[in-house]
């Protein structure tokens, strides 16, 4: 018989049970029959010939499991028997069933919902062309191995020419980000990123309405593609946006396209890509542009293979480039894209998620062992009920299969409770926005993480359901029949004792974690930040190049902000800085100290630019000097303020007052600036390591 016959003919026996059984019965009964005629034409009477027809074939209960057995129907009608089975015991004993089902539920929910993030962050390819392929370039300071900063646009000129491990290259930035937009007189900031005009095509994205940026948009003044969010939220979603103007910082721009809803690029608030022109900044002052670099690498190309190449790209680069040149001190590093997502996400995001995962599956081995015992409990009351099903003919295969059968009913209880779970948990984690994710995929419960909810029940079920079950298939017959369940009950606590010891030592890892855990976000809470955030308000100023060109322009605004600032009801004051703490560290730059040895690198010091009341505003202590005030003006004399991490690091031992500082190399046009004031430290983060630093001095011109 053909597997299709066998499979066709076990199917309308499933299908067709009653009138299958009946059929059966009659081919046993023609048989019957047929025998017993024979045996009479041998001479016996009907009723001895029939008797013994029976006592050769043995019962007819017999037979007919027989002839069922011999398809694979028989498989399916044995294990729908055995969940009948198995709903019936666990309905016996409700109270005990719902904890079970409770305690599974939580620790399924928690291993799958974290599944679901670190499947949305981790482990999905990213939703681009040839995704696996995609690579970020930075540039690393020599001897920085740890930094990662944006490469200069002469860079990615040089590479989107020359590079032969690359299929193609674009390049962004959001250094220069923050726009102003002017639409239908309404004036607002946006997040406007520059990009190359092969950015759309690398990723292989198409706009939803219009088209991205092509080849002959580079001679425009300025070309714009909208995100989709933007174009829905901010601007209404007209339909008749292509080719309508936009005014982004006073130069009037066309709108060339709306991206669809699902893309996303880093940043993931961006609200329109501006194309850079062949004729704009970018391109005039090449080496002074920076942008981060993505692209396709080759089909087989390695990224150290890509990295060799353009570092002797690079080379070329820094021959070109003018002495001292800040290109000289960097050279190239090629990263997965993927990987490069997460670290721009979060420096930490990934060990935080793996260490998270670890904890929810902790979780769920502490349920499983909690769920054996709870199990070894009840089939130590049931051990009469084993010992007379073992007196009927069970084997122990058969118990055996019975108690995982069990096993697998409540597992699959505490699946569907664990999935509606991590199915609320999930929508709370994406509308309460916890964490900063990447780009790219959506965190969701999806057909993968059910896919894992199911392999998790599986897991389950055989870790709590096995021992139990084969404890429970070690009944002795006598002594069950006998209605003592002592030995049962004793080699019960033996296998207890186990289990609480084993789930005692999980929930005692899993506190200390919690604990240390705990105590750092103490820590990190108390740590002080060098400034009194207690009613301290911050904002943003943006202000249209266009219309504020001039220092003065400038100046005479903050003048006026500042004073009705400080003028509201309960402001005790206010002041400006250019880069708020404590997750803006400030323009980095080398360092040139007056008599003494240049100092090499690019992080020598971070830069920030105040107003006089910044001090007093932050509640920053002053250590010795003066700080800013009227007599800083821009026709005195440049003076500097600086912390005390930038006097230990280059005045140790001595007093930094007095002391002539320049931002930048000593033949280089900066003015030198005279120190006039010591400060405490604030903790602010640094773009190079992603790392808490003070190592900031801070200046400006009171007006």
């Amino acid at each position: 018989m053909s597997w299709w016959r066998q499979f066709s003919s076990g199917l309308a026996t499933l299908l067709r049970r009653k009138r299958s059984a009946a059929e059966l019965d009659e081919e046993l009964s023609a048989y019957l029959e047929m025998a017993a005629e024979e045996k009479v034409q041998e001479g016996m009477s009907a009723k001895d010939a029939l008797r013994a027809v029976r006592m050769e074939q043995g019962s007819a209960e017999t037979t007919r499991e027989q002839v069922a057995a011999a398809g694979w129907e028989s498989f399916v009608e044995t294990l729908s028997r055995d969940l009948r089975s198995g709903v019936r015991a666990l309905r016996k004993s409700r109270g005990s069933t719902a904890v079970a089902v409770l305690t599974l539920g939580v620790g399924i929910g928690a291993s799958t919902a974290v599944f679901s993030i670190v499947d949305g962050v981790l482990l999905k390819t990213l939703p681009y062309r040839s995704a696996e392929r995609l690579a970020a370039v930075w540039s690393t300071e020599i001897g920085q191995p740890q930094s990662k900063i944006f490469t200069c646009y002469r860079d990615f000129e040089a590479f989107r020419s020359q590079s032969q491990s690359f299929e193609q290259l674009a390049a962004l930035t959001w250094a220069r980000a923050g726009q102003i937009l002017t639409r239908n007189g309404s004036p607002h900031e946006v997040l406007a990123i520059p990009a190359s005009v092969e950015f759309f095509s690398v990723l292989g994205a198409r706009a939803e309405l219009g088209r991205t940026f092509g080849s002959k948009d580079g001679s425009n003044a300025c070309t714009v593609v909208l995100s989709h969010s933007f174009w829905e939220k901010e601007l209404g979603g007209p339909a008749d946006v292509i080719g309508s103007p936009l005014t982004l910082d006073g130069r009037a721009c066309t709108v060339a396209g709306v991206m669809n809803r699902k893309f996303e690029f880093y940043p993931k608030t961006t609200s329109l890509w501006v194309l850079i022109a062949t004729d704009g900044q970018f391109a005039s002052q090449p080496l002074d542009s920076v942008v981060a670099i993505f692209g396709r690498l080759k089909p087989g190309i390695s990224l150290a293979r890509a990295e060799s190449e353009l570092d002797s790209l690079h080379q070329r680069v820094v021959r070109e480039a003018p002495p001292g040149s800040w290109v000289g001190g960097v050279r190239p590093i090629v990263r997965d894209l993927r990987t490069e997502y997460t670290w721009l996400a979060g420096r930490n995001l990934r060990r935080a998620l793996l260490i998270l995962f670890a904890s929810a599956g902790l979780l769920l081995l502490i349920a499983c062992l909690n769920v054996a015992n709870l199990l070894l409990g009840r089939y130590a009351e049931r051990v009469r009920e084993i010992g007379v099903s073992m007196a009927l003919g069970s084997s122990r295969s058969r118990l055996l299969r019975q108690s995982l059968t069990e096993s697998v009913v409540l597992a699959s209880l505490g699946t569907a409770v664990g999935i509606a779970l991590a199915v609320a948990s999930v929508r709370y984690f994406n509308s309460a926005a916890l964490v900063e994710l990447p780009p790219g995929n959506s965190v969701a419960v999806d057909i993968r993480v059910l896919g894992f909810a199911i392999l998790l029940t599986t897991l389950s079920a055989l870790l709590f359901g096995l021992w139990p079950a084969w404890r429970a298939s070690e009944v002795d017959l006598n002594q069950a029949l006998k209605q003592s369940a002592l030995p049962i009950a004793r080699g019960r606590q033996d296998a207890s004792q186990w289990l609480v010891i084993g789930q005692v030592a999980l929930t005692v890892l899993l506190l200390v974690g919690a604990g240390l855990l705990t105590q750092s976000v103490m820590r990190l809470g108390a740590e002080p930040m060098g400034f009194r955030p207690q009613g301290l308000l911050t904002g943003e100023v943006v202000l249209p190049s266009e219309s504020y060109r001039e220092l003065r322009q400038r100046s005479a605004l903050y003048e006026r902000l500042i004073a009705r600032l400080a003028a509201l009801p309960g402001a005790t004051g206010a002041a400006l800085s250019s880069a708020l703490p404590p997750y803006n560290g400030g323009a980095s730059s080398p360092l040139t100290i007056a008599g003494k040895a240049p100092i090499e690198g690019l992080e020598a010091v971070s830069t920030i630019e105040i107003t006089c009341d910044y001090f007093r505003v932050m509640a920053i202590p002053r250590l010795a000097g003066r700080e800013f005030d009227s007599r800083d003006q821009e026709s005195s004399e440049r003076v500097a303020i600086v912390n005390h991490q930038f006097a230990s690091k280059y005045f140790p031992g001595a007093s930094p007052l007095g002391a002539r500082i320049k931002l930048g190399k000593a033949g280089g046009n900066a003015p030198w600036l005279t120190v006039s004031g010591l400060v405490g430290d604030e903790k602010r983060t640094t773009v190079y390591q992603g790392r808490w630093g003070s190592s900031s001095r801070r200046w400006s011109i009171c007006r």
